[in-house]
């Protein structure tokens, strides 16, 4: 008997730890559900998730097919650098700055303690929000810890919603610059095609009409045919830049969230911890 408390020992210290150790309910068991595909695609650094928290909410990220542009079905080892770059621009300094400028969250009992001291507000903010990969889902949870509290309880949910807010704004200026940025490229492309077009098409009328079909002088009319198939082939490759780049600009203009690969959706508001 005595040769078995060793082990009995080491057993209850593994459930001690694993008891300290555990996420919220909610992600325990989400996690359970994918122990599987998270085992194998989780980067070993991946940020442990906070437990410590009084409010949090969530975004779901789908990669786009590029043909159809609709949502994929997830792979995580595909979405993971997607998510884990979201995370970061969720918590980034530029998205909080710009939360701290809105009126509803100047309005709270959180920020006016800090008199509108703005680099003291951001410094405390960046210290008491969280943004997590939830492990195996294509899941973003950003969490608002104790620190953030108040004597207002809807502080917290108020600040999430802004940061939420604020988040997407950015996410799609970000879009629409590099929207544009294409855009603007293929709209160049297809002016300088438009000229090729031109020039190409008035350099075969100048050849035509200086050089008439004559059937006196063989080896001149061959030369002349020759000159003629290769300004025609120079014209059919203007064509066919002009009408390429008249493809990317509507296929660009039809794009909208798609246009980097991925979409990010709020899964849920801001809401009390259980």
């Amino acid at each position: 008997m005595p040769t078995h408390a060793p082990l009995l020992t080491r057993l209850l210290l593994i459930v001690v730890i694993l008891a300290a150790t555990g996420c919220p309910q909610s992600e325990q068991s989400t996690s359970a559900t994918t122990s599987t595909s998270a085992s194998t695609s989780t980067p070993a650094t991946a940020d442990p998730l906070p437990t410590d928290y009084r409010s949090h909410m969530a975004f779901s990220v789908d990669l786009l097919d590029p043909s159809t542009g609709l949502p994929m079905p997830a792979n995580m080892e595909t979405l993971e650098p997607t998510l884990l770059r979201e995370v970061q621009r969720i918590t980034s300094e530029p998205t909080l700055r710009q939360v701290l400028n809105k009126p509803d969250v100047q309005s709270t009992a959180w920020f006016k303690q800090f008199e509108s001291n703005l680099d003291d507000a951001a410094q405390a903010l960046s210290e008491s929000i969280a943004a997590r990969h939830v492990p195996g889902t294509p899941l973003i949870r950003v969490y608002a810890l104790r620190s953030l509290e108040t004597e207002t309880p809807e502080d917290a949910q108020i600040i999430l919603q802004a940061i939420s807010d604020e988040y997407l704004r950015l996410k799609d200026l970000a879009i629409n610059a590099s929207i544009n940025e294409q855009l603007t490229a293929a709209q160049r492309a297809r002016d300088q095609a438009e000229e090729a077009v031109a020039s190409s098409a008035a350099q075969l009328k100048r050849h035509l009409l200086n050089n008439p079909v004559s059937s006196s002088n063989i080896e001149r009319s061959r030369l002349n045919a020759l000159e003629t198939e290769a300004l025609q082939q120079q014209l059919r490759h203007a064509e066919a830049r002009r009408e390429a780049a008249i493809t990317k600009i509507l296929e660009i203009q039809q794009q909208t969230n798609g246009f980097l690969g991925y979409v990010v959706k709020q899964e849920y508001p801001p809401q009390k911890a259980r």
